[in-house]
C-alpha cells in the first residue's frame, strides 16, 4: 500500500470514531506527554508511524504554544493533516542579508497543510492552552532537513526523521548571513 492510502486509512479510521471515542483517543495520546516533568517538556513530540524508502509517515502531539524551528524538508513533500485542535503555519523567505515572514495561516481540526521541498516554514500550535495532534507525510521519506536559527544567524542540516527544535548549536552550523 503506498505512503497516501496508509496516511488516508489512519486518518479515516480515526474520523470513523464516534466524537466521544475521538475524544478519549486524542487524551490519551496527549496524557502520556502532559504527565512528564517540567525539565523533560519539549514544543513537540514525533513519533514515527511507518517509515518506507518511498515514504515516511509521523504523527505530532504540540504542546500549547509549541513550535518548530523555521525549516524545510530536505527535498520531501509533505502533506499535514490536523487531527486535534489547531496549528499555525508560517512562510518565510530567506535572503543573503535578511528574512521576511510571507505568510501566516491557521488551520483547524481536519484540514491540510501541503508544502513543497522548498518551502521554509515554521508550523506550531496556534493555542497557548490546549494541545493539538497532527498527522505528517513526507514523499519521499524524510531523511533530513535544513533548520534555521534566525535569531542567532545559523543553519544547518538534521539528518534522518529528526527534529527541528535544536537547544544548542551544532558543529555543522554555518552562518545564514555574512557579516
Amino acid at each position: 500500500m503506498n505512503g497516501m492510502l496508509q496516511f488516508l486509512a489512519h486518518i479515516n479510521n480515526i474520523k470513523r470514531m464516534s466524537e466521544a471515542n475521538q475524544r478519549e483517543y486524542f487524551d490519551n495520546i496527549i496524557n502520556k506527554y502532559k504527565k512528564l516533568p517540567k525539565r523533560e517538556r519539549r514544543p513537540y513530540y514525533k513519533t514515527s508511524v511507518k517509515s518506507m524508502d518511498e515514504f515516511s509517515i509521523a504523527r505530532i502531539v504540540w504542546t500549547p504554544d509549541g513550535r518548530t524551528m523555521p525549516h524545510k524538508h530536505g527535498g520531501s513533500e509533505a502533506l499535514i493533516r490536523v487531527l486535534y485542535g489547531g496549528l499555525t503555519q508560517e512562510l518565510f523567505a530567506i535572503w543573503e542579508e535578511d528574512y521576511e515572514i510571507l505568510e501566516r495561516n491557521e488551520y483547524s481540526a481536519w484540514e491540510e497543510i501541503e508544502e513543497s521541498p522548498e518551502t521554509v516554514h515554521r508550523i506550531g500550535n496556534k493555542s497557548s492552552r490546549q494541545w493539538a495532534v497532527s498527522l505528517h507525510l513526507f514523499d519521499p521519506r524524510l531523511d533530513s532537513m535544513e533548520v534555521y536559527n534566525l535569531e542567532d544567524n545559523w543553519r544547518c542540516i538534521v539528518r534522518g526523521d529528526s527534529d527541528t527544535v535544536l537547544t544548542f548549536r551544532p558543529k555543522n552550523a554555518v552562518p545564514i548571513w555574512s557579516g
